[in-house]
């Protein structure tokens, strides 16, 4: 995804990262859990494990308890901009980088674009370090590696956690901070503590005795791979019987959703932003939950990075279904107050989607996390696509939808836009009705 999955191209060294090419970690059924990563934390909350969740990540808030409960050890944080970033905040209130942006930022800017320390605060040139970068942007990505080399959780996961690519090209913020920690062994799959005997068999619960410490790098680029890296999370945990279910599980809803949408007398051609400055279509898994959905992505192959977009692209591919989702966004009603800009833009009004009221705005958590919930993200495109066909959807609190709801041929000044955004919920034969559900599901 643009924000919250970064080009594998750009960031990788020359072997591969799919799950079937990541070193697999021996299982430990007692091991605790650190989460670097949002989908990490998902999906540790499906396999039933939030009992050995160590920490997690600023961008972990689902379920909603999540933050409050555990101990927050990497962090994305604002860069210093000027006028122009200050402008920007003040018209998105609280946005931020994602995790990824954040992490792809350092990458740009070099060893000074992480901090180090007892609270992940050691920005450019901080304890004992030259301040070389100083005048430049402050520290994008925050690792508390004082944390990680005290508290050595039994497994890591991660998405640029690959130990392999350290010093190298491909070389990741977060795999740096577990080698400061001295967490990454020579393989680059985890380290064990120096009493460890290389002929221990692992009977399950011996790593954490040993002191051990399993990583485990989370980088699917396609919608299987997502499901075969949490199996990959549960023979780590020791739930692989829970794991193999719950893929079953998601991967039936995948087939049903396909099942129902076939019979579409057509499949709209969709545009889905995960970025709105610039314009960016997600790709990655995204143009698969498109097919899957009963739709079509003219733009993207499945499994490509995702790519930047001008205007006058998005004016030529004419989407008959356009779905907003960036991932700054920290919520649907944020991304509303980017209408403004959108409609100002020459030729909004001629877009078929807009013509049409096809326009959607979506929680991106949906479509841009590598975890279960990208099923729920392919159930929720079906409805938008195919709402008399595909099966009714509940939408979580805190993560509705909104859709464009304006009569026909009518139009507004851009500042307008966002008051004929109504909630969508994603039942009926119309996909305007509502299923009730408890908060944060």
């Amino acid at each position: 995804m643009f924000d919250e999955h970064f080009d594998a191209d750009s960031q990788h060294g020359a072997h591969a990262h799919t799950p079937a090419a990541t070193p697999q970690p021996r299982p430990d059924f007692h091991c605790q859990i650190a989460c670097l990563s949002p989908a990490a934390t998902e999906i540790v909350h499906a396999l039933g494990l939030q009992s050995r969740l160590a920490c997690v990540t600023d961008r972990c808030d689902y379920p909603v308890t999540v933050q409050r409960a555990f101990p927050i050890v990497l962090r994305s944080r604002e860069r210093a901009g000027g006028a122009a970033n200050e402008r920007a905040a003040r018209r998105m209130g609280t946005r931020r980088e994602s995790i990824s942006t954040a992490m792809y930022n350092a990458e740009k800017a070099g060893t000074g674009g992480f901090g180090f320390g007892p609270n992940g605060d050691r920005d450019r040139g901080g304890a004992g370090g030259s301040n070389q970068h100083a005048g430049q942007s402050a520290a994008s990505v925050s690792v508390d590696v004082e944390w990680l080399r005290r508290s050595r959780p039994g497994l890591v996961l991660a998405q640029d956690a690959c130990g392999r690519c350290v010093g190298g090209h491909g070389d990741g913020v977060v795999a740096r901070a577990l080698a400061a920690a001295g967490l990454l062994g020579k393989d680059g799959a985890g380290e064990d503590d120096e009493n460890a005997s290389d002929d221990d068999t692992g009977d399950g619960d011996g790593a954490s005795k040993r002191g051990a410490v399993g990583v485990l790098a989370l980088d699917p680029q396609r919608l299987g791979e997502v499901l075969e890296t949490i199996a990959q999370v549960g023979a780590a945990t020791g739930t692989g019987d829970a794991a193999t279910a719950l893929v079953g599980q998601l991967r039936e809803r995948l087939r049903q959703v396909a099942a129902r949408v076939a019979t579409a007398q057509r499949k709209p051609r969709v545009l889905s932003l995960e970025g709105l400055r610039p314009f960016a279509v997600g790709g990655h898994w995204l143009p698969e939950m498109k097919l899957l959905a009963g739709g079509v992505d003219e733009l993207l192959e499945p499994g490509s990075a995702a790519v930047a977009l001008r205007w006058e692209q998005v004016l030529a591919y004419a989407p008959q279904v356009l779905v907003l989702a960036p991932c700054v966004s920290q919520s649907p009603t944020q991304t509303l107050l980017e209408l403004e800009r959108l409609a100002a833009l020459p030729g909004w009004w001629a877009l078929p989607a807009v013509r049409d009221r096809e326009v959607y705005v979506a929680h991106h958590a949906f479509f841009s996390r590598a975890g279960p919930r990208l099923v729920v993200g392919v159930e929720i495109l079906a409805k938008m696509l195919h709402p008399s066909l595909a099966r009714d959807v509940a939408m979580p609190d805190g993560h509705g939808a909104f859709k464009m709801k304006m009569d026909p041929n009518r139009r507004c000044r851009p500042r307008q836009l966002h008051k004929f955004f109504q909630p969508w919920g994603g039942a009926g034969d119309d996909g305007w009705g509502f299923v009730e559900t408890s908060r944060g599901e």
